[in-house]
């Protein structure tokens, strides 16, 4: 619920301890926290929900490479998962390249 309100310090309280884990890096992310928040995903149980993320990093980091790389490997894990990336606003500079509108389709 602390994610939700925008209350990430707080978050991150609840989470203290924990490491490698999607939740935790989805916290340091949006809270600008980006060194932990590439660390805390990099070493988090391989999932749709962790890709995510790591495309959500390289989006914010300006790293095309990286968001191809994760979206495909998040799709991978969920298919279901093209929908969301087709309107999620963090990839909104991709909306018009070839290679997003493939991996979505």
């Amino acid at each position: 619920m602390a994610i939700q309100k925008g209350n990430y310090d707080k978050a991150m309280t609840y989470f203290s301890g924990i490491s490698c884990n999607h939740n935790m890096g989805l916290t340091q992310l949006l809270s600008g926290k980006m060194n932990a928040a590439l660390n805390t995903l990099k070493c988090a149980p391989e999932s749709c929900k962790t890709f995510y993320m790591l495309a959500v990093y390289g989006a914010r980091t300006n790293n095309a490479d990286m968001v191809y790389e994760y979206l495909a490997k998040a799709f991978e894990k969920n298919p279901k998962s093209k929908q969301k990336a087709a309107s999620d606003r963090e990839f909104l500079k991709y909306y018009n390249e070839a290679s997003f509108m493939e991996l979505i389709k």
